[in-house]
């Protein structure tokens, strides 16, 4: 499976004969150098961020939107929008609302809406490599929207949707 990493085993060396022999010492250098081999690939698995980097190396992405997002007629579903990246590694923004997964797992992701009252949304979702995420809202009122703050002293700006994934675990 590539998503599991194979276990190394201790090698089975020959016993030694009493006297010197050269075709002991070749397979006993064979052994070692799958052993070596096996121990090595095993590593590179660990370590690589593109074959199984992730379970050192954890996927996972912040979105967020500083524009405001308006629903133009009540009761229909409207995807949620980011403009921004504050970080991503193994997880991608498409057409500004698909996140976009590039290894299989369980996934925790938040969502937060801003209007007059901060909405907040926790889930977490198993996926596979390529799948997406897209958050829809809808309202009963087209004067409720997704409301965004400029940066004005003393307070910082305020997005008006944000999103956070990262992997958790495998599946």
């Amino acid at each position: 499976m590539p998503n599991e990493i194979d276990k190394v085993a201790t090698p089975a060396l020959p016993l030694a004969p009493e006297g010197y022999e050269r075709p002991y010492m070749d397979q006993n250098s064979n052994v070692l150098r799958l052993f070596f081999n096996r121990l090595v690939n095993s590593l590179n698995t660990l370590l690589s961020t593109d074959a199984g980097g992730k379970f050192l190396y954890n996927p996972c992405a912040a979105f967020y939107s500083t524009q405001d997002q308006t629903a133009s007629v009540v009761n229909t579903g409207y995807a949620v929008t980011f403009n921004n990246t504050s970080y991503n590694s193994a997880v991608t923004l498409s057409n500004n609302s698909r996140i976009n997964v590039q290894n299989p797992g369980v996934y925790k992701f938040d969502v937060k809406g801003n209007d007059d009252y901060v909405v907040h949304w926790g889930f977490t979702v198993s996926l596979v490599a390529n799948d997406y995420i897209e958050v829809y809202w809808s309202t009963g009122d087209t004067q409720l929207n997704l409301h965004t703050e400029t940066a004005t002293s003393p307070h910082p700006g305020v997005p008006s949707a944000s999103i956070d994934i990262s992997f958790v675990s495998n599946v």
